[in-house]
């Protein structure tokens, strides 16, 4: 989320943390939420704790997201040219989840693989 604080703040020359209400941070915020949620896989919990936000505010921003997007040219803008350039991010991202996935899976097969041989092991003791 750190890389997307960055560009979103870069984006609107605002820091996206800061306790202000004012259009630019909501709609900032609202952003940062929606792309850390689907895009990142991000909890509520763990994007409210980012921004020092409470989670249910976090939940608000995203579940309204498409209705605010439609209903928001400032908010339809920022988010349309912040895609296009989070887009590399949220690829790299992903590729790094990914191989974290596969080396978890590997990890597991082979803890499979260790408990089957153990119990066939017992198996033969108790058969002798």
């Amino acid at each position: 989320m750190e890389e997307l604080e960055v560009i979103i703040n870069a984006f609107y020359g605002i820091d996206i943390k800061e306790k202000n209400r004012t259009r630019i941070y909501v709609v900032a915020k609202t952003i940062f939420a929606h792309f850390s949620h689907t895009y990142l896989n991000e909890s509520y919990s763990a994007i409210g704790r980012f921004l020092n936000l409470n989670h249910g505010t976090i939940i608000y921003h995203v579940k309204n997201f498409d209705f605010t997007y439609l209903s928001d040219s400032y908010l339809k803008n920022g988010y349309d040219n912040l895609y296009v350039e989070c887009n590399h991010l949220m690829v790299e991202i992903n590729k790094k989840n990914l191989n974290i996935i596969e080396a978890q899976i590997n990890y597991h097969t082979a803890m499979i693989s260790s408990l089957k041989f153990k119990i066939t092991k017992v198996k033969i003791k108790t058969i002798n």
